[in-house]
């Protein structure tokens, strides 16, 4: 009884190592530059999403906008939309689901944190709007790990196959 106790720990301990060791996949660093950096034009917004604590760092939050899934963030972790002036309804998921709308301005940049907190089995979420030189600062140290369309097309950027994101040739 006392070996089986045993295998079955080592085997828990040997599965979160390896989970430790699972990378998210992140954006070229020149991509990732230039979406910190880039001007919004003229008829649109930039709506930055972003993660930067490490807390809770394995688990996915996942961000929908207007009801369709954008990402899964990870500790330090940012994504990138372009948008429409308009207002748009952001929806967090982790162990709880958080909302809040966001009405943005063409011409603008706009951030909005994603804050893990400890929850019951898996960390917990908070959206909160972050004014522009803290989300910059913030986003700053965080990687890049998506663009919607829109953003994509401001920076000039088309994502790999995805055969070549999952590291198969």
């Amino acid at each position: 009884m006392k070996k089986l106790m045993y295998v079955t720990v080592l085997i828990g301990v040997l599965g979160l190592l390896s989970a430790c060791g699972t990378s998210r996949a992140v954006l070229p660093s020149d991509v990732s530059n230039r979406a910190m950096s880039i001007q919004p034009v003229e008829d649109k917004a930039l709506l930055y999403i972003y993660r930067s604590s490490q807390l809770g760092w394995a688990v996915g939050m996942r961000i929908d906008l207007d009801q369709v899934q954008q990402t899964s963030l990870y500790g330090r972790h940012f994504y990138l939309c372009a948008l429409p002036p308009g207002s748009y309804h952001l929806k967090a998921y982790a162990e709880n689901r958080d909302t809040m709308t966001v009405d943005v301005e063409a011409g603008k940049r706009y951030y909005v944190e994603v804050t893990p907190r400890m929850g019951i089995f898996l960390a917990r979420c908070k959206l909160h709007a972050v004014d522009e030189d803290e989300g910059r600062e913030k986003v700053k140290k965080c990687n890049l790990v998506g663009l919607n369309e829109e953003a994509q097309k401001m920076l000039n950027y088309t994502p790999p196959p995805v055969e070549e994101r999952k590291g198969k040739k």
